[in-house]
């Protein structure tokens, strides 16, 4: 048999529900749930009922206390009245043990009668469970309790009698007794079960369940909003730890002998926490962030500030303020009457409800608590929008997760007109960042259905001003970049988007076809115009310029045309190359006509055209000249009509399957299809990194990677995880920040994401070191110099990241795929033939990475064989030859036309 037993308000109910849930017999006249124990609180009434008079009887009468407790001030138990009460015991005992196998009780009364108890049952095991003391204390004068309510610090005084009592018992029978945090059995029900069946050999009806299975198991019976705890940096804690040494002295020899402690450490308290007297003020303020109403300016301004710090700080206490806003605003949600959303939502709830979703919290993954909120919100939301209060679900569940994770039924359109259009942005809303293995895949299905309902409803209705506003709101907030990290085939998507952006700009009145004249006769030169954002210092500027930098000019007349233009070193050497620059206007249709009226040939686009609906998408959806043509600096499909030709590369493409994957028609040049030339910017290093700066010895060994946040997904974060587990000593720089994706980030999030994959295959958090955004590539370069692997990224690899690398004659491993985007960093090493460092799985990249990372002679000879292949100029560095291959297939292109 099995007592479940801790000091009240613990988490016994829990785990005695956890452990009825998978076959302990509790009986069959059960304790009922209330307020707060709704699911029941597992207690047989009979030994409760016992229990509780035997401890009143033996509680002092004449001193202040709680006897139903069994805790008075003396702490004196009068043990000759106890053990009269062994005979009813014995026969409480004898009327449950007809219970045919694994049976027990629970009750936190048992904690003060165990030496009791065992004269009684000398075989009985026992299961101790023990919480933070602030947390119990908390619990309690949630209760009310008139007692507890006058003598608040009695709380702690009972939590240490109880623990007090538990511990001694512990060291004296350790060999029956299982004790745990309630922490642990949160964090790892299937460590629990482990035990219960290995130490206490107690008949488990599936021990050798996985532990997903038991965790969901646990989740199951767990109420969150009962055993919530208070984050470390709560100032109750740190006066706690002031006036009150005596809990964590008791707390730390629980976490001692615990056969699963919790993780609480004294020293992870903060160390500034401050004097008394401020931390008694910060007591306060939680009382007013508390008591702040979430329909007024002064809870918007406090959120603000708790954003801010989110943003600016690692504090775990700005992420746990958020956490407790969202739960707030939720529940306001839920209870909002139907007449009053409205104006609710048009006001500062709303304001707070804008500036929740915009904060990027939704990136961190969720507490166990808040997953199964969200999963109680989900099921609502998967009745529709006819079910009552359906809108109030919604605008909670949206506060958790994206519309791609919640069953939405978007066919419908039973939405309120107030509410359509942020419930449209909301649809289109794409992440930052990806939480689990597979989430990516889902992301991209749940997109193309997106796409696929809107391009048909907007076709299907044209002259609708509901579905032309769709289309609207469609253009003005869908990102695509997302899509990239999946492995499908984006042709179909691309292509309905386009058509989508045509009908909106058609809607407006914008010419998108234009038919122009034959060509002249007489023109001895091919007019090439190459369309580019601008050319500024980033990545598709270094692999534009090898474009036309080098083109005959005897052949090719040459027109830069650019929405911004400055006068800085690279914009002047770029005009150098051509024949004229133009900076367009700001006007759309000024911006066509301009083009149109060059009489191009061919016009070569050299933006990307695959992400936001930026101005130059706009621009490339016009039929602008004869031919139109664009390369990877798109790494997909454009889906635009009006682009006839994608460039690429034979060693870039799966020559099988490659057609289709475009709209475009594909041109394959002999090589990779792309290069690079930084040549033409001279910088310096302004950094100067060394390994002892980083914290990293000279015998570590160093793996790194520049790819970008966005690309880092959760089944590379596994891959690259697994490699550092097994490469003892090994070490994983990252430098993900990179402003050519961004110019900002929220970076709390991926670091918390890091760190957690890190913590998952028990890998030291400082292993991991995330540097800042570096200020230029010769900064890249330097502390490029410091590492021994790099790791280019998966399923989007890196080329402008990955050729970085290859410059300082790094040993990079990268992993092939089946489209362009996933096999740019193959390609390189394809052209310099360094073929044994392209992985074609997971298995055979992590294999291929351990390998270098244990093997220094392997690492050597792959370091030298680079240095040589790029001292040689392969082609994809080769900037003369590469404008002279696009001229010949420029040449090639114009003839067919004609």
């Amino acid at each position: 048999m099995l007592i479940i037993t801790g000091m009240h308000r613990s988490g016994t109910s829990l785990t005695a529900a956890f452990l009825q849930a998978i076959g302990l017999e509790l009986g069959d006249n059960l304790l009922r749930g209330n307020y707060w124990n709704p699911k029941g609180y597992f207690e047989d009434i009979d030994f409760v009922e016992f229990q509780r008079t035997v401890l009143q009887t033996c509680s002092r009468f004449d001193e202040a206390g709680f006897p139903d407790w069994g805790w008075t001030e003396s702490e004196q138990l009068d043990k000759q009245k106890l053990n009269t009460n062994q005979e009813t015991a014995q026969q409480l005992v004898k009327s449950r043990s007809h219970q045919s196998g694994f049976w027990g009780w629970k009750d936190p009364r048992t904690s003060l009668m165990l030496d009791f108890w065992n004269q009684i049952i000398p075989n009985a095991r026992y299961l101790f469970v023990y919480r933070y003391p602030w947390d119990v204390a908390d619990s309690i004068l949630r209760l009310n309790i008139p007692f507890f309510s006058e003598r608040p610090e009695s709380c702690l005084k009972v939590w240490k009698f109880y623990n007090r009592h538990i511990l001694e018992f512990y060291k004296k029978h350790s060999h029956q007794c299982l004790l745990v945090s309630l922490n642990a059995l949160l964090a790892s029900p299937d460590r629990v079960l482990e035990l219960l069946t290995t130490k206490l050999n107690l008949p488990l009806k599936s021990p050798d369940k996985q532990a997903q299975d038991i965790k969901n198991t646990l989740m199951s019976v767990y109420n969150p909003q009962l055993l919530s705890s208070l984050h470390l940096n709560h100032p109750l804690i740190q006066v706690l730890n002031l006036t009150s040494g005596g809990c964590f002295e008791m707390l730390h020899q629980l976490d001692l002998a615990a056969d699963l402690p919790s993780p609480f450490s004294r020293l992870s308290l903060p160390r500034n926490g401050g004097t008394l007297e401020r931390l008694s003020l910060r007591l306060h303020q939680e009382t007013i962030k508390v008591q702040l109403n979430i329909e007024s300016p002064q809870f918007l301004t406090w959120l603000s500030g708790c954003i801010h710090q989110y943003h600016s700080t690692s504090h775990e206490s700005a992420l746990t303020d958020l956490r407790q806003s969202r739960h707030k605003l939720a529940e306001f949600w839920l209870s909002a009457p139907p007449d009053k959303l409205q104006s609710s939502y048009s006001g500062y709830a709303g304001k707070v409800h804008k500036m929740l979703l915009a904060s990027g919290m939704r990136d961190e993954p969720l507490t166990d608590a808040e997953q199964q909120e969200a999963e109680e919100l989900s099921q609502y939301v998967a009745k529709g929008f006819e079910a009552p209060e359906a809108i109030q679900y919604l605008l909670a569940a949206m506060l958790y997760r994206r519309a791609d994770q919640l069953p939405l039924q978007y066919g419908r359109t039973a939405v309120p007109q107030w509410f359509f259009n942020d419930l449209l942005e909301f649809m289109l809303y794409f992440p930052s960042y990806f939480q689990e293995v597979g989430e990516v895949e889902n992301y991209c299905s749940y997109m193309q259905q997106l796409v696929d309902l809107v391009h048909r409803r907007v076709f299907s209705n044209p002259d609708s001003e509901i579905w032309q506003n769709v289309a609207l709101i469609f253009a003005d907030t869908v990102n695509f970049v997302p899509l990239y990290f999946s492995t499908t085939n984006l042709k179909n998507v691309y292509t309905k988007r386009s058509d989508i952006l045509e009908f909106i700009l058609k809607a407006r009145g914008h010419q998108i076809d234009f038919s122009f004249e034959k060509r002249p006769a007489n023109r001895s030169k091919i007019r090439l115009g190459i369309l580019k954002a601008s050319f500024a210092p980033i990545s598709e500027t270094f692999t534009t310029i090898p474009a036309f930098e080098h083109l005959d000019r005897d052949k090719f007349e040459i027109i830069l045309y650019v929405l911004n233009a400055i006068d800085r070193p690279l914009d002047v050497y770029c005009q150098s190359r051509a024949d004229k620059l133009v900076k367009l206007p700001q006007e759309l249709s000024s911006q066509v006509e301009i083009i149109r009226a060059d009489d191009l040939d061919i016009l070569f686009v050299g933006s990307i055209v695959t992400n936001a609906a930026q101005n130059i998408i706009l621009l490339a959806l016009h039929r602008l000249a004869r031919l139109q043509t664009t390369y990877f600096a798109s790494p997909v499909t454009t889906g635009i009509r009006n682009i006839d030709y994608y460039i690429s590369g034979t060693l870039t493409e799966p020559l099988q399957e490659a057609q289709t994957q475009y709209s475009e028609q594909l041109v394959m040049m002999d090589g990779t299809g792309f290069c690079f030339n930084y040549s033409i910017q001279k910088e310096e290093a302004s950094i100067n990194p060394h390994r002892e700066k980083l914290g990293i010895s000279e015998k570590s060994v160093v793996f790194i990677s520049g790819a970008n946040t966005f690309k880092i997904i959760p089944e590379l974060r596994e891959t690259w995880a697994k490699i550092i587990a097994q490469v003892p000593d090994s070490v994983l720089i990252l430098y993900p920040f990179g402003n050519t994706w961004s110019g900002s980030y929220i970076r709390q999030p991926f670091v918390n994401k890091m760190y957690a994959i890190f913590d998952k295959y028990g890998i030291d958090r400082s292993r991991l070191i995330l540097l800042e955004t570096l200020a230029n590539r010769e900064d890249v370069k330097a502390v490029l110099k410091l590492a021994d692997v790099y790791l280019d990224s998966y399923p989007y690899a890196g080329a402008n990241s990955t050729v970085d690398p290859l410059d300082v004659g790094l040993p990079t491993v990268v992993r092939d795929g089946n489209n362009l985007r996933s096999r740019q960093g193959a390609a390189m090493l394809r052209d310099i033939q360094l073929f044994d460092l392209i992985a074609d799985s997971e298995e055979s990249y992590i294999k291929l990475s351990i390998e270098l990372g244990t093997n220094a002679q392997l690492r050597k000879q792959k370091r030298e064989k680079i240095q040589q292949k790029m001292q040689q100029q392969p082609r994809f560095m080769d900037t003369r030859a590469y404008s002279a291959a696009l001229g010949d297939v420029f040449e090639k292109l114009l003839k067919l036309d004609l």
